[in-house]
């Protein structure tokens, strides 16, 4: 193997890809990476395009020959399709194709440059990549109300199994869509006028009924809320669009609560960090202002908690990212059950986490930080048969009449930053 490809190979299975081409020139063939063949657990051999399909699950080969041919149909460049295959091994594994099209000047396909995603949970991508699908696509797919998530620019990029049932339209079909374009015409003006001053940050979110049209020609009309998904520079990630059978149908009852119960926990999902389960930097940051707010309103202080992980760069140089995931995941466990109901405990930075102690002295949280380090270090993580016992360096800082957001700011930035060079596992007052 030339040196390039062993890099290849290397890349590929570092993500868990393997990459692929067709050209009409060898119709019947596909030029696939080593990583390709690493992935499916197949032997290096020469891929065909009838031995590729006799890999996919049947129940997802029709779909998917319906969704290539739709996509090439409209001359579409770039599209994923999800799907099914049984490896070499003969597990069934989840993956993504996504695939770049040329065409000539007469619209025939000419050439397809792909990459093969893993999908599946037992390969090797991050432990928080796969801890956050999990937990989204739980949420996601299995709500009984049909749920879209969308670009700025109104364009479906992900929609669940109950919106595709309720308007007959396939997901492929609905990709790449504008969701207005489903509204009937008498109601788009409205739809559009609310959509715009939301993602002008004129308004929230917004609820209302409309009527959606769905491929059968059927008009229903449909309870819909949609809502921003926001980063933490305060610009919007993606819509959130939940749409269920109103009550203006006599055929549907809506149930009760399910609409801003699926909607909060979406939202909280935003707000948190995917790897560790706490909450993240963004929300922190908020729930700090108003901590200020109160010591400044009604004259009571608030603690803080600066827990910098020792070591963990070590951890992932001699066992890997994925074990340094799993370690930072399974200490945060540890970090939620030293906090209250009305504490916020939060990944600050890398290694790095933050607990807010509403209402509590420095003394106070001193003997707390001296408990969680000693937790810390009593406690013997696994990894793949190797015992790994880690410790915690803590600063604890109170909020006084002297600090200011921005200097209580620095304090803890230099905080963590002199954590990293002075002594480790230790709990000290700043």
């Amino acid at each position: 193997m030339s040196r390039d490809r062993d890099i290849q190979l290397i890349q590929e299975k570092m993500i868990g890809c393997g990459s692929f081409t067709w050209s009409d020139k060898h119709k019947d063939t596909i030029d696939a990476s080593d990583g390709f063949f690493e992935m499916l657990e197949l032997d290096k051999d020469v891929m065909s395009l009838d031995k590729l399909k006799s890999l996919i699950l049947d129940e997802d080969l029709v779909e998917l020959k319906e969704s290539f041919r739709f996509n090439t149909n409209h001359k579409k460049e770039g599209f994923d399709m999800l799907f099914r295959v049984r490896s070499g091994m003969g597990r069934a594994k989840r993956v993504n194709a996504r695939l770049r099209c040329y065409y000539d000047d007469v619209g025939s396909l000419k050439e397809i440059i792909g990459v093969l995603l893993d999908l599946s949970y037992n390969n090797q991508r991050d432990y928080s990549t796969r801890l956050n699908d999990e937990k989204f696509y739980r949420l996601f797919g299995d709500a009984p109300i049909g749920i879209s998530l969308l670009r700025v620019d109104g364009t479906s990029f992900l929609c669940n199994d109950s919106l595709v049932d309720s308007v007959y339209y396939k997901e492929y079909e609905l990709k790449e869509l504008p969701f207005h374009a489903l509204i009937h015409e008498e109601d788009q003006h409205k739809f559009v006028t609310l959509y715009k001053s939301m993602v002008e940050g004129q308004i929230p979110s917004f609820r209302n009924d409309f009527r959606i049209i769905n491929k059968k020609g059927e008009k229903v009309w449909h309870d819909i809320t949609a809502s921003s998904v926001r980063d933490m520079y305060d610009k919007i990630k993606y819509i959130i669009i939940m749409a269920q059978p109103s009550q203006r149908n006599t055929s549907h009852s809506t149930r009760k609560g399910l609409l801003k119960s699926i909607r909060d926990e979406l939202n909280d999902l935003s707000l948190r960090d995917a790897l560790s389960g706490l909450y993240n930097r963004q929300y922190a940051l908020s729930k700090l202002r108003e901590l200020i707010l109160v010591f400044y309103e009604k004259n009571l202080t608030f603690s803080t908690l600066l827990i910098d992980l020792d070591h963990i760069n070590h951890i992932n140089e001699k066992f890997g990212y994925e074990c340094g995931d799993k370690i930072i995941h399974d200490l945060s466990e540890i970090f939620k059950a030293a906090t209250r109901d009305t504490d916020v405990g939060a990944r600050w930075g890398g290694e790095e986490f933050i607990i807010l102690f509403p209402e509590m002295d420095i003394h106070t949280a001193t003997i707390l930080a001296n408990r969680l380090r000693n937790e810390v270090r009593n406690t013997i993580l696994m990894w793949e048969g190797h015992e790994i016992q880690m410790t915690v360096s803590i600063s604890v800082t109170s909020y006084t009449s002297d600090d200011t957001l921005k200097t209580f700011l620095n304090k803890i930035d230099k905080a963590l930053y002199e954590d990293k060079t002075d002594l480790r596992d230790i709990v000290r007052q700043i």
